[in-house]
């Protein structure tokens, strides 16, 4: 007798077993192993000394696949959500190697900026130090060459005063010397002046 019921039993659990396997592909989109639900199923029956009721195995079996479900939910979730706080990590990295690079690029600007400011108001003073420079030395060259008009002109003005006054006491002195006698006049001309004589040349005939 107790052969014939835990052959049934037996037959019972088979056949549940089976029905679970088979509703646990159909329910579920992911596969479940059979050998786990066996062992979990193996180990129900092992705890119990009295044949559970098919409904209520059946409740057992689906409160342990929605454990597992809920199990798998969470640990999916907790993957997601590392995921999640890995590429939020990833991207904050990256924002902030790209704040980095705008600020060192920012910094860069400005300081290449800065020289070339600098550059120029080098360059703005050197051409203004060099116009100065050179206005000075032609304001200076003209100076010179004026003086130097003004000094030849004095020489000059000089020369010619002394000149004037030369002339001055030559015409002074002049009047009681011998006037020169001009050229081509003859025999006058061989004489030292044309002083007119005093005394008046008398012609003698002289008797050899």
């Amino acid at each position: 007798m107790e052969q014939s019921s835990n052959s049934s039993n037996e037959q019972s659990e088979s056949s549940f077993h089976s029905g679970a396997t088979v509703k646990d592909f159909k329910s579920q989109p992911i596969q479940r192993p059979n050998s786990e639900l066996r062992l979990s199923l193996s180990c129900l029956n092992t705890n119990r000394t009295c044949t559970l009721d098919p409904k209520e195995k059946e409740e057992i079996v689906q409160s342990w696949i929605a454990k597992k479900e809920l199990e798998t939910r969470r640990k999916a979730l907790q993957v997601a959500k590392l995921n999640k706080l890995k590429e939020e990590e990833r991207l904050g990295l990256i924002e902030k190697e790209r704040e980095n690079f705008r600020n060192w690029l920012t910094e860069e600007l400005r300081l290449k900026q800065i020289e070339k400011d600098k550059k120029k108001v080098e360059s703005d003073i050197s051409y203004n130090m060099w116009l100065r420079r050179k206005k000075k030395s032609d304001l200076e060259k003209r100076i010179s060459e004026k003086l130097t008009l003004l000094q030849t002109y004095a020489e000059k003005q000089k020369r010619m005063e002394e000149n004037e006054m030369a002339y001055q006491e030559w015409l002074e002195g002049s009047k009681n010397r011998q006037k020169p006698i001009p050229m081509n006049r003859g025999l006058q001309s061989n004489c030292h002046c044309v002083a007119n004589n005093t005394k008046n040349w008398i012609m003698c005939k002289l008797d050899y």
